[in-house]
């Protein structure tokens, strides 16, 4: 399927906003790099608010992702869980949103709220009632934790050791500390 110019504006804005930040991100700055005029970029989306909105807007399937992790033995759940969000977070396109999404909430408080709403209340909230643990909201949170870390320096800091890891170890050894998170006292 071809990209459209609109779809080339939304995918640059996503990288300046996890490049470079979401102060940094201006229309200007988004359609030098798409290599368009900043009035088309103004035609499509009217306000840089309008355009930082949308290319944040996460389009992923919590249900079957929750799905995903909290199906087979409890105690692989916590490595299916890093598996999962792992998978999103590498994909080339998909990934862009959701990093986008946290360089932005780093500064904007808004930004904050939609990342506290989509992975701990809608995602890991969800998971974790559905294994059964006590202390739901707690466990959620300090899953996230875990997780944001990893974002925080695999992706947007871009630290080697991290940023080189392959998919099947970071899941192996974060998966078992998620696992503790999800299944241990706490």
């Amino acid at each position: 399927m071809e990209m459209t110019t609109r779809d080339l504006i939304l995918e640059e804005t996503r990288r300046q906003i996890a490049e470079h930040g979401l102060d940094a991100t201006t229309i200007r700055g988004v359609a030098r790099r798409a290599a368009v005029d900043p009035a088309l970029v103004r035609h499509y989306f009217h306000s840089r608010q309008e355009l930082i909105d949308e290319a944040t807007e996460l389009d992923l399937d919590i249900r079957r992702m929750v799905r995903v992790v909290v199906h087979g033995s409890p105690k692989l759940a916590g490595r299916r869980l890093v598996g999962t969000v792992l998978q999103v977070w590498d994909h080339p396109e998909a990934g862009l949103v959701p990093m986008a999404r946290l360089a932005a909430a780093l500064t904007d408080h808004n930004a904050a709220q939609l990342a506290r709403t989509d992975l701990i209340e809608q995602f890991l909230g969800e998971v974790v009632t559905r294994l059964g643990a006590d202390q739901p909201r707690l466990r959620a949170q300090l899953i996230a934790s875990q997780l944001l870390g990893l974002a925080l320096f695999r992706y947007l800091v871009s630290e080697p050791v991290l940023a080189g890891a392959t998919v099947p170890g970071m899941t192996a050894v974060l998966g078992d500390a998620v696992g503790h998170y999800l299944a241990e006292p706490v």
